[in-house]
């Protein structure tokens, strides 16, 4: 195309978005960013600061009040927190009072919740931070264990009264579960494979949920410095089987399975704070209130209003077939209008099923980079848009995003996919530890270190890092990834010569 008609183009971009007939949304939203969570929310400003910091003292009290490695997560979670529930529900299923979104459009991954229901004290969040924090230093553990400790820790609460946050309460919700299924195979859970474990969903996963969850309750509660000995051992990277059978004193499988089952029958049904305080193996845990800098600005009504139409289109917890996508496609119209070129907006059109059988709209994308050349969402979207066939072009878009997100973990793993794909192993490499330095706990990020460390001939490295790549498949990702990461995983572990590689 040539330049004059591209910058007519841009002309009419421009003219458009400062066109008057759009109006804004009724709702103010403002993000407010601090060290570890960029939050949106149509809270009022102040109370926005005060989530904030609410969410930075959870994450302290987590790691200073469990088990830890030696610094917190890098990367930043993007937190949505609406003030209603009902709003919430608008566009995600009426029983979830939050929900993880592992990869948004962009490729991030984003927490949604709402004040009403918990807000910075919200169990999803807890949980999600629990996560985090264990994938920077538990290297390799058993699937039950990983996901017990995260169970075990989203029961934290903090008591005002007392200025401290408390660790270790039991589970209401996984207690009642567990009494109605006593069928639970405790043996089963903690011998299952990570490659089926993996593969569960729904009902299956919460039952395996619940179950982990009570083992890590009762090792906590009555071995608990046999526990302490065992995290100890496996942090230091030791086998995880090996780890367990000396901290354990070679205790199987089985009597363990029998002992938590005899130990869910001696559970009091209703038991008060206090008296769970001389009953368990509660931490109370005192921190400093969290003070360090936040940056706070409103968010463009054409914003709002490309989120709204992301939330619409992903559904959370609804079937595709009742996907809100007659709301997507509204919102994403009114963005437009507002806007023509706003990233978000556009990567929604481009993923409604009626542009699945047209090309993206590649002219329409550069000059949406042209008129925002500090905004990387734009740059990851040509490097899409431009297709398999201009790979130069399309390396070169993901080389500018990540200039302008240099600690973007998802712009990073796309680059060195790319990289991967097109035979620059020596410039993949590099590039992908950075990104699994930064996201040690995304299974997409950690399969792309282990692929690269694959390629560059270490493959002993290479099948740890995608071993624990697979094992934090089980909890959020699509069956796809996990079967892709699962095959690549064989292909490692039969030496690397032959390591399949996706298409981008």
């Amino acid at each position: 195309m040539n330049n004059a008609l591209r910058s007519g183009l841009i002309a009419v971009i421009c003219a458009c978005a400062h066109a008057g007939t759009v109006p804004a949304p009724s709702t103010q939203f403002v993000e407010v960013e601090g060290s570890h969570f960029v939050l949106l929310t149509d809270l009022p400003r102040a109370a926005a600061l005060e989530s904030v910091r609410r969410m930075e003292n959870v994450l302290a009290a987590l790691f200073h009040g469990s088990w830890q490695g030696d610094a917190l997560p890098r990367e930043k979670l993007r937190v949505l927190e609406l003030a209603s529930a009902r709003d919430l529900h608008q566009f995600a299923s009426p029983t979830m009072s939050a929900f993880y979104q592992p990869v948004d459009l962009f490729g991030e991954p984003m927490l949604v919740m709402s004040t009403e229901q918990g807000g910075s004290e919200n169990v999803v969040l807890k949980h999600e931070l629990a996560h985090a924090l264990h994938g920077t230093f538990l290297p390799r553990s058993p699937r039950w264990f990983f996901e017990g400790l995260a169970c075990y820790l989203e029961t934290m609460q903090f008591d005002p009264a007392r200025d401290l946050y408390l660790i270790g309460a039991p589970s209401e919700d996984r207690l009642q579960y567990l009494r109605y299924h006593p069928e639970t195979n405790y043996g089963r859970v903690l011998t299952l494979p990570t490659r089926e474990a993996v593969l569960l969903s729904g009902q299956e996963s919460y039952a395996f949920q619940s179950a982990s969850w009570l083992l890590v309750f009762y090792l906590a509660n009555e071995r608990g410095k046999q526990l302490d000995d065992y995290i100890r051992r496996i942090t230091r990277r030791e086998d995880a089987q090996a780890a367990f059978h000396t901290a354990f004193s070679g205790l199987r499988a089985e009597e363990l399975a029998e002992e938590v089952g005899r130990y869910l029958q001696t559970l009091p049904r209703h038991l008060d704070p206090a008296e769970a305080q001389v009953s368990y193996r509660l931490r109370n845990v005192r921190i400093a209130p969290w003070e360090g800098p936040l940056q706070a600005r409103e968010v463009p009504a054409a914003e709002v209003e490309a989120l709204h139409a992301e939330l619409f289109f992903l559904s959370p917890g609804l079937p595709r077939a009742q996907a809100h996508l007659a709301e997507s496609r509204r919102a994403v119209e009114t963005a437009l209008r507002l806007d023509p070129s706003h990233p978000l907006a556009l990567a929604v059109e481009m993923a409604l099923p009626e542009s699945a059988s047209t090309p993206p709209p590649l002219e329409r994308i550069r000059a949406a980079a042209a008129r925002r050349p500090r905004d990387y969402r734009v740059q990851m979207l040509l490097a899409f848009a431009v297709g398999g066939r201009r790979p130069e072009e399309r390396r070169a878009a993901l080389v500018r995003a990540a200039a302008l997100v240099p600690e973007n973990a998802a712009v990073l793993n796309a680059l060195a996919w790319h990289d991967l794909t097109h035979g620059r192993v020596q410039a993949a490499l590099p590039v992908a530890e950075k990104a699994a330095e930064l996201a040690p706990g995304r299974a997409a990020v950690l399969d792309t270190y282990a692929t690269a460390l694959a390629k560059a001939s270490r493959c002993a490295e290479a099948v740890r890092v995608e071993e624990r790549a697979v094992e934090l498949t089980a909890e959020h990702a699509s069956g796809e990834l996990r079967r892709r990461l699962l095959v690549r995983l064989d292909a490692m572990r039969a030496g690397c010569d032959e390591v399949p590689l996706d298409e981008e």
